[in-house]
């Protein structure tokens, strides 16, 4: 059974390394792919309030305002991604509850 942390499954192999925030001017992109970047983080914001519940407990990517791959499994999410060649893809996890997080400042 994989580890669970923070309420997202983390799955025990190399993919783990491939996730977490990448700034996108770190990562090499045109100045075309940086602004189609930066409109899906936009879009991603109204679509988790309207849509995400259709994807509880799920990761879903995302590339060019459009969910293009869904799973429980991160691998195959993965996988499907890599198949498309696509260059730079949104991967987020949705959590199936309700997730509280409390800052102490």
């Amino acid at each position: 059974m994989n580890e669970v942390i923070n309420g997202i499954p983390r799955e025990k192999d190399e993919l783990q390394d491939r996730i977490g925030y990448f700034d996108p001017r770190d990562l090499g992109l045109t100045e075309e792919e940086l602004r189609l970047a930066q409109e899906d983080e936009q879009w991603m914001s109204d679509w988790l309030a309207k849509e995400s519940h259709k994807y509880r407990g799920k990761y879903v990517a995302i590339k060019e305002k459009k969910v293009i791959a869904s799973s429980e499994s991160l691998k195959e999410v993965n996988d499907i991604v890599d198949a498309q060649g696509l260059r730079f893809v949104i991967i987020d996890y949705i959590p199936s509850g309700l997730i509280i997080y409390k800052y102490a400042i």
